[in-house]
């Protein structure tokens, strides 16, 4: 990968990361559903509502040019197995759309951060804790379920431990309150087993 060339996406980088992206949401809708009938199943007071098949969860990865722009990049990065701290300017690219993408979509905690802007993000390694922690104190529980689904997909997708995941990130990458931390460990272990159970 050179900086110094022209670094247009070929038609397979776009395919790729169109195909993989529309596996992501449908994942997402899947866990989703799972966990709001059981919310709505032991709390139907909470009245968790469907979410739009269409042009919601991760919508603006497509609507936006410039996300759409830095995650086919962040995609290459990937699939080359290169360090993107050895391309600045393509750093820069994918740092600028993860944040333009976690500050507007409200599956993400720091939408819901007033104060979380570009200086508490970790420009040197995105994936890593922010330099402050994001208050996701105020999260609504629509998104707080589909926060938890779009773990579930990432989890299925990477092969990964959701629990783990939640052990690293509650309350040092992204703060929640102790009713949300509740309902976050409870959904993941029911959740979990009721999944199980019905692949039996």
């Amino acid at each position: 990968m050179n900086e110094n060339k022209n670094t247009l996406f070929i038609y397979k980088d776009v395919e790729i990361f169109k195909k993989r992206l529309q596996k992501h949401i449908q994942y997402v809708y899947t866990w989703y559903e799972l966990i709001r009938g059981y919310v709505n199943f032991f709390n139907p007071e909470f009245n968790i509502t469907k979410l739009c098949m269409e042009g919601y969860h991760d919508f603006s990865k497509l609507n936006s040019v410039f996300e759409f722009n830095g995650y086919v990049l962040l995609q290459k990065i990937k699939i080359l197995e290169l360090d993107y701290n050895d391309y600045p300017s393509v750093k820069n690219i994918i740092n600028k759309a993860t944040l333009h993408h976690i500050k507007n979509n409200k599956h993400h905690p720091e939408y819901w951060d007033d104060e979380f802007d570009i200086d508490n993000f970790n420009l040197e390694d995105r994936d890593s804790l922010p330099l402050i922690p994001v208050d996701a104190r105020n999260m609504p529980l629509l998104y707080l379920c589909e926060m938890i689904a779009d773990w579930f997909a990432m989890s299925e997708e990477l092969n990964s431990d959701v629990t783990d995941w939640a052990d690293k990130t509650i309350n040092k990458r992204w703060l929640f309150n102790d009713t949300q931390i509740e309902l976050i460990y409870e959904l993941i272990s029911d959740i979990f087993n009721l999944n199980r159970c019905k692949k039996v």
